[in-house]
């Protein structure tokens, strides 16, 4: 079996089928055909992946279901963390939808330390940011987060912490549909490359072959 670790946004376009109401006036009528009163509202079901213009990242989002059941019929073991949830939980929209009802295990951050699942983005990277680890360094250069002189950017910092999470855990695979950090991870020709920064179709065809 082997082990995934599952960023941020593979919860946020997992939230597939999200309950919804909708104002409508339709007339109800009897047997005669009279109209007795009016439907002013239906529950429905909305997805937002509907939206995605990226043809190539709308296909990843659908085959995330498919990675869901690799895990529950234990062909693979879901990972995250704490720090991948507060993401998760400052997302707009998100009705608490996880990864299809499959398991996902919380492992532990590389570096222990207490934390609410509740802070603000700010807080977040303001105690991430104050790590100081030769790996985490070299990390957060290959995704960006590190540029010169200029500050750290919070998405690319949190993106460099995730990583750092997946290797201090052994995953075999990251799992990401940011196709520009998977992009920026390869470019750099990340040495040692301890966990392979993957897409669905990428994932699945390693868990099919």
């Amino acid at each position: 079996m082997v082990t995934v670790f599952l960023d941020t946004t593979v919860y946020k376009y997992s939230a597939t089928r999200l309950p919804r109401t909708r104002p409508v006036r339709r007339p109800t009528r009897d047997a005669r055909g009279h109209v007795t009163g009016y439907v002013l509202a239906e529950d429905i079901y909305v997805n937002p992946n509907d939206r995605m213009e990226n043809p190539e990242q709308l296909h990843e989002a659908e085959l995330l279901e498919a990675v869901a059941q690799r895990v529950k019929d234990g062909t693979a073991r879901a990972v995250s963390t704490v720090e991948v949830l507060g993401e998760w939980i400052r997302l707009p929209k998100m009705d608490c939808q996880k990864f299809y009802g499959a398991p996902v295990e919380m492992v532990p951050t590389p570096v222990l330390y207490g934390r609410p699942l509740t802070l603000s983005q700010e807080q977040q990277v303001r105690l991430v940011g104050g790590i100081q680890h030769p790996r985490f360094d070299e990390l957060q250069r290959v995704t960006g987060a590190f540029q010169g002189v200029n500050p750290r950017t919070a998405n690319q910092l949190l993106d460099a912490f995730h990583i750092w999470s997946a290797e201090h855990h052994a995953c075999e695979f990251f799992l990401t549909l940011d196709m520009k950090l998977i992009k920026s991870v390869q470019a750099h020709q990340l040495r040692p490359a301890r966990t392979l920064m993957v897409k669905p179709s990428q994932l699945l065809a390693h868990l099919d072959d």
